[in-house]
């Protein structure tokens, strides 16, 4: 949204509807027909993607600023790719099809289409640089580099500390099992560099963890 100008980003979300999603609650299903997108204002959201062999893998995070939903829209089979969850509560700008395909064919329709290819090439950019991390970085690194991430993604709730994020679903980040994680977890709150609580993960010594995900 900040590549937008200010006159044509208040004209997009003139067209949008606020959307309220609580924790672990689906904004939409893998395959379900797709009609709108989304811009978070608030919370964080991750999509998931079931591979051929059943498993469940987080291909993506959507933080304030980010857009998600855009791909059905623009493909000739407008079908989710993933499955969209709010991983905590936050608040969306939907905008559908038809307001989509009104504001392109108006005068901001340039500067919106600009917009939704800089969102692809950047989907493009970081979708690549996990595929690289899955293919050449060890599980124990990944499961130490995403919770690196998660902290600087500021998830924190209430200001505690606390990062609210379960093993099952960081092994899902992470592209690999939760005993893996439980093992990487453990090791770290043995070194003094994490705390974990039920279903939480609190950072204690920042510096200590960024370089052991190094």
């Amino acid at each position: 949204m900040a590549l937008l100008p200010e006159r044509d980003r208040a004209e997009l979300l003139r067209h949008t509807a606020t959307r309220r999603f609580g924790r672990n609650e689906v904004v939409f299903h893998e395959g379900d027909p797709g009609n709108a997108l989304h811009i978070v204002e608030t919370g964080l959201f991750v999509a998931r993607s079931s591979s051929t062999l059943g498993n469940v893998l987080t291909v993506n995070v959507f933080k304030p600023g980010s857009v998600f939903g855009e791909l059905a829209l623009l493909s000739a089979e407008p079908s989710r790719s993933a499955t969209v969850v709010a991983m905590r509560a936050g608040r969306t700008r939907q905008l559908h099809r038809g307001d989509l395909d009104q504001l392109r064919l108006g005068s901001a329709g340039r500067v919106i289409d600009q917009f939704l290819m800089s969102v692809l090439i950047e989907r493009n950019r970081l979708l690549t640089a996990q595929l690289i991390e899955l293919l050449f970085t060890p599980a124990v690194k990944r499961v130490r580099r995403q919770l690196v991430h998660l902290g600087q993604l500021g998830i924190v709730d209430d200001g505690d500390g606390w990062i609210r994020i379960s093993q099952e679903e960081l092994s899902m980040m992470t592209a690999t099992t939760r005993a893996t994680v439980n093992r990487v977890l453990r090791d770290l709150e043995k070194r003094g560099i994490i705390e974990l609580g039920r279903g939480r993960t609190r950072i204690v010594d920042g510096p200590r963890l960024s370089s052991a995900a190094r």
